[in-house]
């Protein structure tokens, strides 16, 4: 049970370092082989694997987003009385995203994590909207 304590404190404090811009503290919980999946259609969808193509990722995404703001709203876990850090953590979110242009777009979503010993190593997200409010925010309509 304290695993699955620690797994639910873990998944808010990463989305609170991405608001932060801080990717170092965002990824130290992540495991070297890491994947994580991103829905939609734009360039930057798809899966990303090892921390490396992770970081690239999210740099883009703050990258793209200079003012990026992730509320977590919610967090549940799969094995209350996960033991060993093995264990699936789903973060609900409202997403506040303003672009370079000064598009402001909302979002709300969940993010799937599984853990193993304590690190994720798969993650992947799904957004309520990935259509044209989104893809514009993303700069993508004209892609």
């Amino acid at each position: 049970m304290i695993r699955t304590i620690i797994g639910k404190r873990k998944i808010p404090a990463a989305f609170e370092a991405l608001n932060r811009r801080d990717i170092d503290a965002f990824l130290k919980s992540w495991s070297d082989d890491a994947a994580f999946i991103y829905p939609g259609q734009i360039a930057r969808s798809g899966e990303h694997v090892g921390r490396a193509a992770i970081r690239g990722r999210f740099e883009n995404l703050l990258s793209q987003f200079p003012e990026l703001r992730f509320t977590v709203t919610s967090v549940t876990a799969s094995r209350l009385f996960d033991m060993n850090g093995t264990n699936t953590v789903i973060a609900e979110q409202e997403i506040e995203a303003t672009n370079h242009d000064g598009y402001t777009a909302h979002n709300t979503g969940t993010t799937s994590v599984a853990l193993r010993r304590g690190k994720a190593v798969h993650v992947k997200d799904f957004l309520f909207d990935t259509g044209e409010v989104w893809l514009t925010a993303w700069g993508a309509m004209a892609e």
